[in-house]
Order: C-alpha cells, then sequence, then structure tokens
C-alpha cells in the first residue's frame, strides 16, 4: 500500500534528508533508523508514522490524520487500536516513556507530537539511496511471506476483522476456534495478510492439517521458516535459538489433534523470542499462558421471507456468499421471487457455515436450488446421528450435508463416508476426488 503522506518523500530533496534527534538518526532515503552505528528494526507502520511525525516536528498531529496516512479505505482495522500500536513500537524503540516523554508527547483525545529538538540534514543527490519506500537493503531480495494467494472473494467478516485488529495488538498468542469449515483458516489468513508490513522478518504458515505426530513439531515448523537443525541441536534448539531475535509473525493452522505438543513448544518460543507473534487456528484452545481466544462463528444468517427484501437479503454473508460462488459456475444466477425464499432456507439448514455453503452453491449449475434444498431435507436426520464414540456427529453432519449434494440422491453411503480428516473438519481436498455425481 502507497500511504498518502509518503508522496512528499518522492522528490530528490526528500531522498537525501536525515533527521538526527536525541542519540538517534533517521535516514529518510535509506528508510533506516539508527542509534550510533546501530540499525534498530521498526516495522513499516510504526515507521511511516514516526516520518510522519518528523515531518509535522512541534506540530500536533491528529488520530484522523494519522489514520489517513497509514490505511486505506479499504482496510477494515480498530485505527485507534492500530496508531496505540505504532505509537507503543516507537517509544519502545526510542526507549520514550508516555509518562514522562522526552521525544513523543501524547496529547491525550487529539493526537501525538514530536518535542525532541531535530537537526535536518541533506546529502548530496547522487549519494542518497534510490527510493525511500524500499526496504531496508538486507531483506529486499528476501520473500517476506508465505501467504497463500486468495483464488476466491473473501466475503464478510467485518466485524470479526474489526475486532481481531484491535485484539492483536495487545496481545501475542490469538487463537481462532471453532467447528470444522467455518472458516478459521481463511480468516486467520486475511488477517496475517493486513500485517504484512508489521513485521520485518515476514508472516509465515505453517499447515499442521497433515502433520500426525507431535514430536515432528518443531521440525515442521523449522523447515517451514527455513531454519535447518544440526548434528549438534535439535529442531527444538534451532528454532528457539533462531527466533531470539526476530520479528516476525507464526501463522499455525490446525492445531487440535496437537495441542499438548503445540503448548508446551509455543509457551517456550514466546518466552525466549520477545518479537515473536504466534496467530493459531484451532477446534479448542491451546491452553498457553497469554492467550488470547476468539471463536469465529458462522456467518450471519438471512431472515425468514416474506419480512425481508430481496436487496436486503444480500446484505447477510450467509446469502451473499452463496450468491458469489454459484454465479462463480453460473454467471447467470440472480437472487429473484421465485428462489430466494429457497435460497434462504438453505443457508439456513447449512447453518452458516462457510465450507457447506460453498460445496452446495458450487452444483447450481447442475442442480436448481429446490434440488439442493429437497437433498439438505432428505438428510436432515444426520444431525441426530450419534458417532460411535457417543459424541454428537451434529457438526460432522452439517459438513456432510453440504457434500452429498455431490453425490446422487439415492448414494447414501457416499454421503456417510465422506471423507473426513479431523471429527467434524471437512477434508474438501479429498471430496473432490471421492464424492462424484
Amino acid at each position: 500500500m502507497t500511504h498518502e503522506f509518503s508522496a512528499s518523500h518522492m522528490n530528490t530533496t526528500a531522498r537525501s534528508l536525515k533527521y538526527r534527534f536525541g542519540e538517534f538518526e533517521l535516514d529518510v532515503g535509506a528508510y533506516e533508523l539508527r542509534r550510533g552505528a546501530d540499525r534498530l528494526r521498526l516495522a513499516r507502520q510504526p515507521m511511516d508514522l514516526l516520518l510522519l511525525l518528523l515531518e509535522r516536528r512541534n506540530e500536533l498531529v491528529s488520530h484522523e490524520e494519522i489514520a489517513n496516512g497509514l490505511w486505506g479505505a479499504n482496510v477494515f482495522i480498530d485505527v485507534e487500536a492500530g496508531i496505540r500500536t505504532a505509537i507503543l513500537k516507537i517509544r519502545r524503540v526510542l526507549c520514550d516513556s508516555s509518562d514522562s516523554p522526552r521525544l513523543l508527547e501524547t496529547v491525550p483525545g487529539k493526537g501525538y507530537r514530536l518535542i525532541a529538538p531535530i537537526e535536518l540534514m541533506t546529502q548530496p543527490p547522487s549519494e542518497a539511496p534510490r527510493a525511500v519506500w524500499a526496504a531496508p537493503e538486507p531483506y529486499s531480495d528476501t520473500p517476506r511471506h508465505n501467504l497463500p494467494a486468495e483464488l476466491t472473494s473473501f466475503v464478510g467478516r467485518r466485524k470479526e476483522l474489526l475486532d481481531l485488529h484491535g485484539v492483536f495488538g495487545s496481545s501475542r498468542l490469538l487463537s481462532l476456534t471453532g467447528a470444522g469449515g467455518v472458516g478459521k483458516t481463511r480468516l486467520a489468513i486475511r488477517l496475517a495478510r493486513d500485517f504484512l508490513n508489521e513485521f520485518s522478518d515476514g508472516v509465515w504458515l505453517v499447515d499442521l492439517g497433515s502433520l500426525s505426530a507431535p514430536d515432528l513439531l518443531a521440525q515442521t515448523i523449522a523447515t517451514a521458516l527455513g531454519i535447518r537443525e544440526g548434528p549438534q541441536r535439535s529442531a527444538r534448539d534451532a528454532l528457539v535459538n533462531s527466533l531470539r531475535d526476530r520479528e516476525l509473525l507464526l501463522v499455525l493452522d490446525t492445531c487440535e489433534h496437537l495441542l499438548s505438543a503445540c503448548a508446551e513448544l509455543l509457551e517456550a518460543l514466546l518466552r525466549s523470542a520477545p518479537g515473536l507473534r504466534i496467530l493459531a487456528t484451532s477446534r479448542e484452545a491451546l491452553g498457553v499462558p497469554g492467550e488470547t481466544v476468539r471463536r469465529v462463528p458462522s456467518l450471519s444468517l438471512p431472515e425468514t421471507l416474506p419480512s425481508v427484501r430481496l436487496d436486503a437479503l444480500e446484505q447477510s454473508d450467509a446469502t451473499q456468499l452463496f450468491l458469489e460462488r454459484a454465479r462463480a459456475v453460473d454467471a447467470a444466477f440472480t437472487l429473484a421471487l421465485d428462489n430466494a425464499e429457497i435460497v434462504v432456507r438453505i443457508c439456513r439448514h447449512l447453518d452458516g457455515i462457510p465450507l457447506a455453503i460453498e460445496l452446495a452453491a458450487s452444483r447450481i449449475n447442475v442442480l436448481s436450488p429446490a434440488q439442493i434444498a429437497a437433498r439438505l431435507q432428505d438428510r436432515f436426520r444426520l444431525l441426530n446421528r450419534r458417532r460411535a464414540d457417543g459424541r454428537s456427529a451434529t457438526a460432522n453432519a452439517r459438513g456432510n450435508r453440504g457434500l452429498e449434494l455431490s453425490a446422487p440422491i439415492g448414494s447414501r453411503a457416499a454421503a456417510a463416508q465422506s471423507p473426513v480428516g479431523i471429527p467434524g473438519r471437512v477434508d474438501a481436498r479429498r471430496c473432490r476426488v471421492r464424492v462424484r455425481r
């Protein structure tokens, strides 16, 4: 993202600027903060905010001006929490205190002001670095994340993202919990993507879904981070030593079958690596001291007709998801008076679970909404089925109700044997292979 106030840095004069305040020096062209000969690490948003404050030195910079400079209109974020987090990081690296500030002053309810004496220096254009917004040279050729590209649109979750942005600013371990298919992974990746510029050593996703041996957890994470164990040190020791001085976001997906191993390792990593943040997805909390837990709810459901207008129905996250995925396979599909009630019924029968809704909508090119609803109704008995271990199969059934749409009505065995990785968690990749129409 190109921040608004960064545009003023584009000319040659700005690229050659250096600000000196106290024992610190900020080289605008190199996008680098130093104390003497030591380079200090500061993530992109706090660095951009510090630049803005230096440009407006001795002036009050309002919360609104900061928000306009740091975030675009399409980023869902708790602005106040984001500003507080950026200010906290600036104060930490400058060793400044909010109670007795030497450099950065808070004006309660209004904004912030740099109060330190500032010396402005310039250097000849020929000596100035190439671009102010370039990442520091050691990181310029190194990938800073391994998050997958989004192949389909991200629907809904505005309220959840606003909440999570605020929470993540004050928590080093955030766990997203919820039933299988509810969208924990997708939400975690979207949240992590919003923080790409906050961590100088990157954002790294580790999928634990296929890992069955807890003793390989440390090795799996180390491999994803490019950290190698040696003959004299284990993967765990290599992780601890390598992460100790790094500023990094680790995203661990599907932790529920490795709870004890994850809890023990993550607690050790968080204690030894102060710059590490962890975002985890799991069907239940990890139980690590300091963990913040947020349960991911189903998508918002539409009201039943006839009390709601057609245009209001499309505002429901569940309905919107169904329509977008249906239009992906049938561009002519629309919500109309003759099918709106049926689409509402489908979304409500599937309890707003994203994976089930997506699977149902993907059949719209071969089945009418009425046919899809009929199949769901025929399988409603699955909700009362009990598993062999005595636990309720409700979550399993909700996922399977979407999967059954991929099989002929008479093929109940296909629905009953729908591939499931973890109880209640649908393995969509295997579904496409084994469940056929």
